[in-house]
């Protein structure tokens, strides 16, 4: 067994980890470990001496996982155990002592399981481990093994202190990785909350005491709900699961919401996580302020955890004034609240501990914030003898959306009709890439008061409009000075520029005032950090954790950055150099956004992607003809559908893909059941399509945000976009049939599958994943790509354009987005195709789909129908002219819920 864990370590030897045998083949062995140890070992990584293959890294989607393939390796597989009946494990890793690695064992370790840790995206599982010496850094990857079974069923991933450790639970392991040998059930112990009895008020109060309490707890939540806008009082209907925010939509039942109701009128044990901003402490007083105004009154109290102390006097004394604050007793409250809970807070168990204890008869609620960052907020579901049921504040949906658009427009300042300023809120919220809250919405509104423009704009302009609403409209007259704008966004970026060339994102208050003051210093710049640092706070720019500070989004370090690139040519040159852009592709995005003049990045962006292009091209070897579209139909028949066989067996089989691939096609009895991970990572790191596609999608952002660079240099960035997307349109297609007769296919731990819109004849369904090709690749990119600022470009390229594919992904592009001019273009465009290609069913398919599920204005909408009805006429007739002869009633109905 000891000989199948292995010590991962760089190069310098500077860092090390553990890992150990999951499967082997003939050449080498699999080996599982922690992400971080892989991220922290970078591209210097050894395992016992070999490079390794990285198979996958979960890390940066929230699970601290990783694979890796490191031939020459022949130990035997350790084997993985789910079930977590366990009363004792073994950990075995590596240390060092004198320089030298050493493999040590550490036994009878004790467990606490049903340790969940959260992020917004994910909850993991794992084991509380409590050793009887210390596990040092080196062990990060380690098996833990059950002393039992000698089976695997966790990896150490976190340290907290000496002897407190946490290990992830084997099942993650398997998620991202399933074992064939593994056969048994993962099931989730399902957490039933104490029931409690209601209470009723006894206590004889006056009008004017219920009047007083109700008032003073709708101000509460008033005061609650003005975080950015002065006397707001618009709230939302919470959207509360019992599910994680990540869960796939196809996922997601019914079943799965809470009504905030049953909360209320049956008052359990519950944790309510969310993450910053998303409203806990609005729900946490409209919960109080519902329970009191419910049909049947009840009394819940208000605790603020982060104003405790860990001790009982303090509580009491705290509760207590509360209590009679309200003139009322001890036995008429009904449930505690408590609100500011997270991993930050010092002593949080030990509050929660002393108030179960003081109240061990009634409900607890508790609003627990959880990190942005991944493995950072752990909470555990049984605190003392308490058990809770976890429940997670989501996002808004559309719906919610439009119903605070409507209410700001009433209450506030009508901005402008109903559905453009949601569609505007929608889009811009996405441009900046944040999440559909209470908060960021009231935000949109607000900067939009002034002057409302719905066109799509970029990140940086959308980034610029809060800070400009903050540093003016916003400015709060107890700061000592108003500082500059544009002098903070210069001085900032230098800040970041260091952040980033120092890889350290973590700061203290001292660093940052020190740092920047220094700067101004020497520059001459007349700036007050002090406020700088105080605005940053207070409007959740910056956020705490652990005794540091840090930018509660990344896309604010990258934007202040971006000044930085602006102001200083070495950091610019570093970015730009060796294609270091792609690890920051936020801060391209700024840095072509904020003057719209950057034909350094476009020049630079357009020969790295053609380098990557013909790399792929040179490893691939597709033959230079390998187009399947141009001869396909829109009514494939049987001579098309063989045409179809002998063009995609061409293309494959003549290729340089993996021979498995060429055998997913040829060979009928291959094995579809497979799973593919091993030969489409290849595919993706050997084969250069992963940086290909990371390029692609800054290639496409420099492209959108540089309507002012050089003409020439646009249009020599366009034509490398056309040429490859052309690429990855043949890598997909070359999957096609694999992906068609398996129904699925797994890069890297990520399954990719087809839903339940394809049919299930084989023949059908391998036409239906070939034609959906263009499409995907279009919806991948079109947000990248597209601004009305660049549509006459597009317009110019696709009427100018010559290859058949390039000017069908155009047309895709043009027909969602819809640039001036559009219309007659398409209309054209129709009346000139053949009449049963398949670049014609193709523009009326995204035709139809736009005419039936997009928010478009009512003329939009018109011309979308009547362009559906030319490209039926020309197909069925020939002729758009017979345009007539298309009935209405063939064309579907707009379908307003799926809008």
């Amino acid at each position: 067994m000891d000989n199948s864990i292995l010590a991962i370590y760089n190069e310098e030897d500077t860092k090390l980890g553990t890992g150990f045998v999951i499967k082997t083949d003939n050449e080498g062995a699999y080996i599982a470990t922690c992400g971080h140890v892989v991220n922290n070992c970078g591209s210097s990584m050894l395992v016992e001496g070999v490079k390794p293959k990285i198979i996958l890294n979960e890390y940066d989607n929230g699970l601290d996982l990783a694979v890796l393939y490191v031939k020459g390796v022949s130990h035997p597989p350790l084997h993985v155990q789910v079930k977590e009946n366990i009363n004792t494990v073994k950990v075995i890793g590596y240390s060092r002592i004198m320089r030298s690695k050493i493999r040590e064992p550490i036994s009878s370790i004790s467990v606490k399981r049903n340790i969940k840790i959260e992020s917004p995206l994910t909850s993991i599982s794992t084991i509380g481990l409590t050793t009887p010496e210390p596990i040092s850094n080196g062990y990060s990857g380690s098996p833990v093994i059950c002393e039992d079974s000698d089976k695997v069923v966790g990896i150490i991933c976190i340290q907290k202190s000496e002897s407190k450790n946490y290990a992830i639970c084997s099942k993650h392991l398997l998620e991202v990785y399933p074992l064939e040998e593994i056969t048994e059930e993962v099931t989730e112990e399902v957490i039933k909350p104490k029931s409690y009895t209601k209470i009723e008020i006894t206590s004889n109060l006056s009008v004017e005491d219920n009047l007083s309490i109700k008032c003073r707890l709708s101000e509460n939540l008033k005061t609650s709900l003005s975080a950015i806008i002065d006397n707001n009082d618009v709230w939302i209907e919470p959207q509360l699961y019992n599910i994680t925010e990540g869960t796939p939509s196809q996922e997601v039942k019914k079943s799965n919401k809470i009504d905030i109701n049953s909360i209320i009128n049956n008052p359990k044990d519950v944790i309510i996580h969310a993450p910053q901003q998303y409203g806990l402490t609005s729900l946490a007083h409209y919960l109080c302020k519902s329970a009191w105004e419910n049909s049947e009154k009840s009394f819940w109290l208000y605790l603020d955890a982060s104003s405790l102390q860990a001790k009982k006097g303090n509580i009491n004394k705290v509760i207590s004034r509360k209590i009679k604050e309200a003139k009322l007793t001890t036995s008429e409250l009904e449930c505690l609240v408590i609100d500011e809970l997270s991993c930050v807070l010092e002593n949080s168990e030990e509050i929660i501990n002393i108030i179960h204890d003081m109240f061990i008869s009634i409900p607890i609620v508790i609003l627990n914030t959880i990190k942005v960052h991944p493995l950072l907020a752990e909470s555990e579901d049984q605190l003392n003898q308490r058990k809770f049921e976890k429940i997670y504040l989501w996002a808004l949906p559309r719906s919610s959306v439009r119903s605070l658009v409507k209410q700001y427009n009433i209450n506030e300042e009508f901005i402008e009709h109903e559905n453009r300023v949601l569609n505007k809120v929608i889009s811009d919220l996405e441009a900046i890439n944040i999440p559909r809250t209470p908060y960021n919405c009231l935000t949109i509104l607000k900067i939009s008061e002034d002057k409302f423009d719905d066109s799509p704009v970029n990140r940086p302009d959308m980034i610029n409009r809060v800070l400009s609403y903050i540093f003016n409209a916003g400015f709060k007259p107890r700061y000592k000075t108003r500082p500059d704008l544009l002098d903070t966004e210069h001085t900032v970026g230098h800040f970041c520029m260091l952040m980033i060339k120092n890889k350290k994102y973590q700061f203290t208050e001292k660093e940052f005032i020190d740092e920047l003051t220094n700067f101004c210093e020497n520059n001459e710049i007349d700036l007050d950090i002090n406020v700088i640092f105080q605005i940053f706070c207070e409007y959740n720019i910056f956020a705490f954790s652990g005794g540091f500070y840090y930018f509660k989004f990344s896309y604010w370090v990258f934007y202040f950055a971006a000044h930085g690139m602006l102001n200083n040519s070495e950091f610019s040159s570093y970015i730009l150099s060796d294609m270091n852009y792609i690890n920051y592709p936020e801060m391209i995005e700024f840095y072509t956004g904020i003057d719209r003049k950057r034909t350094d990045a476009i020049s630079q962006v357009t020969n790295d992607l053609k380098i990557i292009r013909n790399t792929v091209i040179d490893k691939c070897n597709f033959p230079t003809d390998f187009n399947v579209f141009d001869d396909f139909q829109w009514h494939p028949t049987s001579e098309g559908l063989n045409k179809l066989n002998k063009d995609l067996s061409n293309g494959i089989l003549n290729s340089d893909l993996p021979t498995s691939i060429k055998d997913s096609y040829a060979d009928k009895s291959y094995n579809h059941l497979k799973p593919l991970t091993q030969d489409i990572t290849q595919i993706l790191e050997e084969y250069s399509f992963l940086r290909l596609m990371k390029t692609i999608h800054t290639g496409a952002i420099t492209l959108r945000n540089s309507n002012y660079g050089n003409l020439k240099a646009r249009h020599k960035l366009l034509e490398e976009l056309l040429l490859s997307w052309s690429q990855l349109s043949s890598f997909l297609t070359s999957i096609s049939p694999a992906l068609s007769k398996n129904g699925y296919f797994i890069i890297g731990g990520a399954r990719f599958g087809l839903n339940q819109d394809f049919s299930k004849e084989p023949e059908k369904r391998l036409i239906e994943v070939v034609s959906s090709t263009p499409s995907n690749i279009i919806k991948w990119f079109e947000k990248d790509i597209f601004s009305q600022k660049i549509g006459t470009t597009l317009l110019n390229r696709a009427k100018a354009e010559s290859n058949m594919l390039h000017k069908h992904l155009l047309n895709l592009l043009i027909i969602s987005n819809r640039p001036n001019g559009w219309a007659d273009y398409i209309n054209d465009y129709i009346a000139n195709e053949s009449k049963n290609s398949f670049y014609l069913f193709g523009v009326h398919q995204r035709l139809l789909s736009e005419y039936q599920f997009s928010f478009a204005s009512e003329k939009s909408i018109q011309l979308l129908k009547n362009l559906v009805k030319s490209s039926l006429a020309k197909h069925n007739f020939d002729n758009i002219k017979k345009v007539n002869r298309i009935n209405d009633k063939i064309i579907p109905l707009r379908d307003e819920n799926k809008l």
